[in-house]
């Protein structure tokens, strides 16, 4: 009885996955470590600042969520539009080059490619919806009498 993924093709994806898996972890660790040396020297001189007694240096509001709703943009964009791309022409690129010859491969990977642009466009629509609803540190106002209602429900008893 043959099995329907040869022990070869296992063991390349494995290589594969190993080598994304350092790839990311190789270009995470050092962003990561420059964001947390940012904030902490950030954190620094807000702190010798406010010794020597100069005012704290605030960054407008507006400014701060025009910024937000430009990254937010741009992320939804590359989400959706930018990586559906890239893997329709990787997929097609694979399965035209004819290094695909059972059918149950090609399956596998439009599938895959499917299930991908799809959870991909989901999660831009997510972010972009999510990044219009309410600005940074503001809090929506209930305007449904039912939902006013069932907070007031949830309040405890003793509180306002």
């Amino acid at each position: 009885m043959t099995s329907l993924i040869p022990w070869g093709t296992l063991s390349i994806l494995a290589v594969v996955f190993a080598c994304v898996a350092g790839l990311v972890v190789a270009i995470l660790l050092p962003v990561l470590h420059h964001v947390r040396l940012w904030r902490e020297l950030a954190h620094k001189e807000r702190m010798k600042a406010a010794d020597v007694g100069q005012p704290m240096h605030q960054e407008d509001p507006t400014k701060l969520d025009k910024q937000f709703l430009y990254n937010s943009y741009w992320i939804a964009f590359w989400l959706g539009g930018g990586f559906p791309i890239a893997a329709v022409g990787a997929a097609a690129w694979i399965t035209s080059a004819g290094h695909l010859q059972h059918l149950g491969y090609l399956l596998a990977v439009w599938c895959s490619v499917a299930a991908a642009n799809m959870t991909s466009v989901i999660c831009a629509a997510v972010v972009i919806l999510g990044s219009g609803r309410k600005g940074r540190g503001q809090r929506e106002t209930v305007s449904d009498p039912q939902a006013s209602r069932l907070e007031s429900f949830m309040r405890p008893s003793g509180g306002p």
